[in-house]
């Protein structure tokens, strides 16, 4: 949780959407990884989420990326992360993976960040905007410019999340079953972001 206590302005970070790299921008403009009234109640770390409706003269904003980027990005940082060092193939990693076990024993019984079994984007509940993980150079800058009246001229946001992958697209990686288990499990915040769309996901790298 990042706080600009004089534009009364929060943004909520996402694991896995270039937050890390976001804030550092966001820290040029104010805002401090803590918390601020009128929001005690949060822990303030990095991932801290708000349990309850901002007030209406405050600003609140999270990125959004598509469920399989995030799913593949954190395979690639855990699971995968052999793949990224070079110390074993993309196919032996790959081979018969599990999707709905390691959904179910890693990204809900470990990680903190998604309390509820079927999101993965639990900031947009009380976000006033959202960035678009696809478009984040541009959204970001519209939201500085939304809360302090400055015009960035130009964002220089390296997604270093991105660097296991190497340009490794999902199609790439993720089967048909492995799709399926996703889709089972966030089809209906998917749906509600349009990553999907008559049930087809669309929109991810």
């Amino acid at each position: 949780m990042y706080v600009n206590q004089d534009t009364k302005a929060v943004f909520l970070a996402h694991p896995r959407t270039a937050s890390r790299a976001t804030v550092k921008v966001l820290e040029e403009y104010g805002f401090k990884k803590g918390v601020a009234p009128p929001f005690e109640t949060a822990h303030g770390g990095h991932h801290a989420r708000i349990a309850e409706p901002p007030p209406d003269d405050w600003k609140v904003a999270c990125t959004v990326r598509h469920h399989f980027d995030v799913v593949v990005s954190w395979l690639f940082n855990t699971t995968w992360r052999r793949v990224g060092q070079g110390r074993t193939t993309l196919e032996e990693a790959t081979k018969d993976f599990d999707m709905a076990h390691y959904l179910e024993t890693y990204m809900h019984r470990t990680r903190p960040e998604y309390p509820d079994k079927n999101e993965l984007l639990p900031h947009t509940k009380y976000s006033t905007f959202i960035i678009s993980y696809s478009y984040l150079e541009k959204d970001l800058t519209d939201w500085i410019f939304e809360c302090t009246g400055e015009l960035p001229t130009k964002l220089d946001i390296p997604i270093i999340g991105n660097a296991p992958r190497r340009g490794i697209k999902c199609d790439d990686v993720l089967t048909d079953e492995m799709k399926a288990a996703i889709v089972d499990r966030y089809g209906a915040e998917m749906k509600q972001w349009g990553f999907l769309v008559n049930g087809k996901a669309v929109g991810y790298q």
